[in-house]
């Protein structure tokens, strides 16, 4: 990593991973259609008030406001629900 800013989006899976290499992040887009974006928000919101419940979460001292809620390990929730992604999933 040698760069610095930030790359811009892409659709190409090739071009991410030497945008990783070179800024240590991707931003891909087009991704996901839009059944498994509405997963992937369903999803996400469970998870927020799963973690509101057990009160899993916890404020860090740049956040902007007591709203703001870290989601952790969020892929591997509630998978048999939210089947946003998976072993062979196009």
């Amino acid at each position: 990593m040698t760069t610095t800013g930030m790359p811009a989006p892409t659709r190409e899976i090739a071009q991410a991973l030497r945008d990783l290499e070179q800024f240590g992040l991707a931003l891909l887009y087009d991704q996901l259609t839009p059944p498994q974006l509405q997963l992937a928000r369903q999803a996400t919101y469970a998870a927020i008030a799963d973690d509101v419940v057990e009160n899993r979460f916890q404020g860090f001292a740049l956040d902007y406001a007591d709203a703001d809620i870290r989601v952790w390990n969020i892929l591997n929730r509630h998978a048999d629900r939210y089947p946003v992604v998976g072993v062979g999933s196009g």
